[in-house]
């Protein structure tokens, strides 16, 4: 369900927050078998990036999306659709989260820098 692939999706983030280890949450998206699983948990590390507010954070989530198109996790289209909803939900993220512009500037710059996403 995707309650559980939520919950399964931000322990996996959490931990590579703490340890900064990019194998595991590859070997954890690999297991999920399923695009959708992935969208989630592009969509779920954009707005943990957010809600922290922090450009070292955000830098660290997006090295782990490098190290997934790196390793055929993410596609362009995972990627793109994983921005659906922060996308949607950013003027109203803006208002508490005063950077949150710049932020989602460098959270797509990632998918550009990696050639995967279409300028």
């Amino acid at each position: 369900t995707d309650e559980q692939m939520t919950n399964k999706n931000k322990g996996t983030l959490e931990e590579y927050m703490a340890l900064k280890d990019s194998k595991e949450v590859v070997e954890c998206l690999k297991e999920l078998e399923c695009k959708k699983g992935i969208v989630l948990f592009v969509q779920q590390s954009v707005l943990f990036g957010l809600d922290k507010g922090k450009k070292p954070e955000v830098e660290t989530i997006c090295t782990l999306f490098k190290d997934l198109f790196t390793n055929g996790i993410l596609t362009a289209e995972i990627f793109e659709a994983g921005f659906d909803e922060p996308l949607q939900l950013l003027d109203d993220l803006s208002i508490d989260i005063p950077m949150a512009f710049d932020l989602m500037a460098t959270f797509l710059a990632t998918g550009i820098v990696a050639e995967k996403l279409t300028t």
